[in-house]
């Protein structure tokens, strides 16, 4: 079940990505992460901790609770 989590939160965060136009590396750069980390973390390869999300979530200029959500990805 963690995979899972994991994937779904990696492709929400992917998705809010290109829907803002960004790179891996910008989103990594806006977020203070590696760029091969923001690889890892939309392919669920990583688990993230909440202050992560947070980040994140603050870069693309979304609440934290769209990232988290496991029932659809990215409207």
């Amino acid at each position: 079940m963690g995979s899972e989590v994991n994937e779904r939160i990696g492709q929400n965060i992917k998705c809010y990505r290109l829907r803002k136009k960004l790179t891996q590396e910008e989103l990594a750069q806006k977020t203070g992460i590696s760029k091969s980390h923001v690889s890892y973390l939309e392919a669920g390869k990583k688990n993230i901790s909440v202050y992560l999300v947070c980040r994140i979530a603050a870069s693309l200029g979304v609440d934290v609770h769209v990232l988290l959500d496991q029932k659809e990805v990215c409207k």
